[in-house]
């Protein structure tokens, strides 16, 4: 669906089994380039049961992908769609993300088409201590 928006810049799918814990997606944008990893899940029935736990979350691998690109100054997203709305987390998130329940994900509820339009306004984001932040 990313890719249908005709969005500025590079947008671009990524589909390989052999580097474990890439993200799905790769962009770039002004000069800054990103990650975005792509999740998919239903609601449960009660808010305070955990969003992964009877699903596939992030792997390990994956969420050690995005502590090192948090760690070196890197920009990284995770997109979860349940039942049809949408969710931006910054990757710095990915250790805490499995643990998340319908309460916990509340705050970072969005609109895909203004999350992405937003990053290809401020495409320089990146994450320190869990803030979002520009780069310049």
């Amino acid at each position: 669906k990313i890719k249908a928006m005709d969005l500025p810049g590079r947008w671009e799918r990524i589909e390989s089994a052999t580097t474990v814990g890439t993200p799905d997606v790769n962009f770039c944008v002004n000069g800054s380039e990103g990650w975005i990893e792509l999740k998919v899940g239903r609601k449960p029935a009660r808010k305070t049961t955990k969003i992964f736990n009877s699903q596939r979350g992030l792997e390990q691998e994956q969420v050690n992908w995005h502590y090192f690109q948090a760690k070196n100054g890197g920009i990284s997203w995770i997109f979860v769609r349940l039942d049809g709305d949408f969710y931006a987390f910054p990757g710095v998130l990915a250790g805490e993300i499995n643990g998340y329940t319908m309460v916990d994900m509340a705050f970072y509820r969005c609109e895909m088409a203004e999350f992405l339009e937003f990053l290809v306004k401020t495409p320089n984001l990146m994450m320190v201590r869990g803030e979002v932040i520009s780069k310049n």
